[in-house]
């Protein structure tokens, strides 16, 4: 099979007419009867067979629909899209999202998305938020990244607001505090997501071995959350993230470099109309929540 027949054969799984698929991709009705003749030699099934007046597709079209459909947009991918219109183009959007971040604005990009055709299909995949996550986790199929810290190779990174670390915390004890000392900070049972010292962006500051009282060490955000909620644990996580879950906050005790609220695209979609139509929402999305949190806008 060539590019074309994934498309004839993806066209037919959905419904579409031999003359309604020559007009799609261009072909007259009896090339695309031909390609068509091809595809059941190949798959030595029908494909299409009559009912009545209608025609229908086989069990073993019906079965080939997921991985053909799948192939169709890996092909598709390869090829830069010159216009997009989002209002009038249902389309599948793959959006790989941290879980650190999934918080911070998951639902208004899903909402902001709709509102423009609801008839897209958002696929989300969220991955752990942690250092070194390139060449561990799957990003071929994104669209977009959204929620790294670091950059990943063979995609180009824009940073659209800055957040800041802070001690978020559940302890009464603290609330009515302004500051917490260093010594302070060391002493409390600390949840933290780095694996090890080598990982551990914070160990500049902290000197090495990691002085801090460690009670946990895990990569899930929603572990982290429950242990914090319930008053077992502090976390140095983004000041955002508190302010979203209704969290206390303080100011660490050393200095820490803000940290990029960014959106990653693959370097071959720079000029694509859809990846642009939807890195420009979701970037929106991120401006708006940033503002209602006081965060930093990136340039």
């Amino acid at each position: 099979m060539d590019n074309e027949d994934v498309e004839v054969l993806r066209l037919l799984l959905t419904g579409a007419k031999v003359t309604e698929i020559g007009e799609q991709i261009n072909l007259s009705q009896p090339a695309i009867t031909a390609r068509i003749n091809k595809l059941r030699n190949y798959f030595d099934d029908p494909l299409l067979v009559r009912d009545g007046k209608e025609m229908v597709l086989t069990e073993k079209a019906i079965s080939l629909s997921n991985a053909i459909t799948r192939l169709s947009e890996s092909i598709a991918s390869l090829y830069p899209m010159e216009h997009f219109d989002a209002k009038n183009t249902p389309s599948i959007i793959n959006l790989y999202i941290s879980d650190g971040h999934y918080y911070f604005c998951f639902e208004e990009y899903i909402d902001a998305i709709y509102a423009v055709n609801d008839q897209h299909e958002v696929r989300i995949t969220v991955f752990p938020i942690e250092q070194g996550i390139e060449g561990r986790y799957d990003f071929q199929n994104a669209d977009i990244i959204i929620g790294t810290i670091y950059p990943i190779k063979g995609y180009i990174q824009e940073v659209i607001a800055w957040d800041q670390y802070q001690l978020v915390h559940q302890f009464d004890a603290l609330k009515s505090s302004k500051k917490v000392t260093m010594q302070q900070y060391l002493k409390l049972p600390h949840v933290v997501f780095a694996k090890d010292d080598e990982n551990n962006p914070f160990l500049g500051n902290l000197s090495k071995p990691d002085p801090r009282n460690i009670k946990l060490r895990t990569n899930s955000i929603d572990i982290a959350y429950q242990n914090i909620l319930k008053g077992k644990c502090v976390a140095t996580l983004s000041g955002s993230f508190a302010k979203e879950h209704d969290l206390g906050c303080l100011a660490l005790p050393f200095v820490t470099p803000d940290i990029p609220i960014a959106l990653s695209y693959p370097n071959f979609l720079q000029i694509d109309a859809k990846n642009r139509w939807l890195r420009n929402l979701c970037a929106k999305v991120i401006r708006t929540k940033a503002r209602a949190f006081n965060l930093k806008l990136g340039a």
